[in-house]
Formats: structure tokens, sequence, C-alpha cells
């Protein structure tokens, strides 16, 4: 199998996730600019890079692109091959809209969602 294009080498979940339970699984396109310490979320991108990130998911919803994401349980000390799956989503890509006023859209940090440390 392919290396993965994305991927985040750790995830600490915020709370418990019983597998019974049906979940949300939302993605934002962002170019990193840093962190913010005191405000304890990313730098908001300049207008420029909003722009590249628009043209992107344009490029991204035009050409009907998925991403498909898989979630592994770590085992420490254990080969990376090896981790077992324990979440397997397809993400697809949404309708372009017009760009939101900045403050509406999702900065990171603490949004509520406990998928932040994938960010």
């Amino acid at each position: 199998m392919p290396r993965a294009q994305i991927s985040k080498a750790e995830v600490k979940l915020k709370a418990d996730m019983p597998a019974n339970e049906t979940y949300q699984v939302q993605c934002w396109l962002q170019l990193d600019n840093g962190w913010d310490e005191a405000s304890r979320r990313r730098n908001p991108m300049t207008p420029e890079q909003e722009a590249i990130v628009d043209q992107i998911h344009k490029l991204m919803h035009d050409n009907g692109m998925q991403l498909q994401m898989t979630i592994k349980k770590r085992i420490p000390g254990g080969d990376v091959k090896a981790f077992p799956a324990t979440c397997y989503a397809d993400l697809y890509v949404n309708e372009p809209q017009e760009r939101q006023q900045p403050q509406a859209r999702n900065q990171g940090g603490d949004n509520g969602s406990s998928w932040t440390s994938l960010a």
C-alpha cells in the first residue's frame, strides 16, 4: 500500500468515543501561519492565502476529489504498518461558497470539536 499523502502521526481525543455512536467529520483547508499562544488560535490567513485555499477547494470540487480517512490505534513500540484500524471514512468536498467574513471562518483552536488536535 502506498504511503498516505496526508497524515497526522498522533491524535489525542478530548473524550471517549463509543463505537455505537455516530459522528461527523469536518476538515478545513488552511495554510500554516503559525500559532498565537496568547489567543490559543492559529494565526489567520492573509486574503492572498485565502484566495489560494479557495482555488484549491474549487479544483478539488470540480474534479470530484475525495479524502479517504483511516483512524488507527497507536501501539507503543509497534510497527506503524501493523496499527489496527478503528475507523474508516470518506470525506467529500463540499460545494464552494462565497467567502464569509474572517471572524465567521474556522480559525482552529477551541471550536468545540474534538478534532482540533488533527490540525
